[in-house]
């Protein structure tokens, strides 16, 4: 049974009958439920048991479905006229979407310039508070590593640990950077707490390598770190950000591993 999200879903029911009992409908059962609202497979069960104790059950599948595009609409105007040798301003878009709400984007994640890049430090330091206050979004620059060589750290970004993004308002932490650099990513959670606007989980192996390792398998202790995120009032998104290349050659694996990321962080976000 096929059901188009944010529609309604009316479930047909079933029937049942019985030589000896008679007519069984009324006494059906039913496990699972179908939510209208989000797509995926869902499962319907449907049992019956008669007088004698025979069981009976058929189960029905119903697919929740998007097939309808979301709703893009530009703001300002549509054509856009600028005069020559004038600052221009992208007014943007919004977009909508009857199964996924709104798409617009409430957060963008920036890394901090290389060193060579002074056009984008001065307008980091300069703009980027007017810029996010006129977009509407909170702009949160990730903490980055240095870059090892032979056993020496070389720096390639302006800023790098949690401790250098001081300065910003808003702060993207990434646990498999601060792996790469050994820092502490407890105290980090507790340094930008109060400005942390998203959160990049992965695990490190701890070998000065941004390795995006899946949770459990390293040396960070991220049970305490994603425990520790209600407790601090952190109620954003988590991204499970992996590398997951040597699973590609197979799907089903790559899939369970997925799987299990997700639960290791839902069992100690609950």
């Amino acid at each position: 049974m096929i059901v188009e999200c944010h529609s309604s879903f009316s479930d047909p029911g079933a029937t049942a009958s019985d030589n000896c009992s008679g007519n069984l409908t009324s006494q059906i059962t039913v496990q699972g439920n179908v939510n209208a609202a989000v797509p995926g497979t869902y499962t319907l069960i449907y049992s019956v048991t008669d007088a004698a104790g025979n069981l009976a059950s058929k189960t029905r599948t119903v697919n929740v479905i998007d097939t309808v595009p979301p709703v893009l609409t530009l703001v300002g105007a549509n054509p856009l006229t600028v005069e020559c040798h004038t600052g221009f301003s992208d007014p943007g878009a919004a977009a909508t979407d009857d199964c996924d709400g709104d798409l617009g984007s409430k957060i963008v994640v920036i890394h901090p310039p290389f060193l060579w890049e002074l056009k984008y430090q001065a307008w980091l330091l300069g703009e980027l508070d007017h810029y996010s206050t006129a977009r509407g979004v909170d702009i949160a620059v990730e903490n980055m590593f240095h870059l090892w060589v032979r056993g020496k750290a070389i720096r390639g970004h302006r800023w790098l640990s949690p401790s250098d993004l001081e300065g910003f308002p808003r702060v993207t932490l990434d646990t498999s950077h601060c792996g790469v650099d050994g820092t502490d990513i407890l105290a980090a959670l507790d340094q930008v707490g109060p400005r942390i606007a998203h959160v990049h989980l992965s695990d490190s192996r701890g070998d000065h390598r941004d390795n995006h390792a899946l949770p459990g398998s390293g040396i960070l202790p991220l049970e305490r770190f994603v425990s520790r995120l209600p407790e601090i009032g952190y109620d954003a998104t988590v991204s499970l950000e992996l590398d997951l290349r040597e699973l590609i050659p197979e799907p089903d694996r790559c899939g369970e591993a997925l799987i299990r990321a997700r639960e290791f962080c839902l069992e100690r976000l609950a």
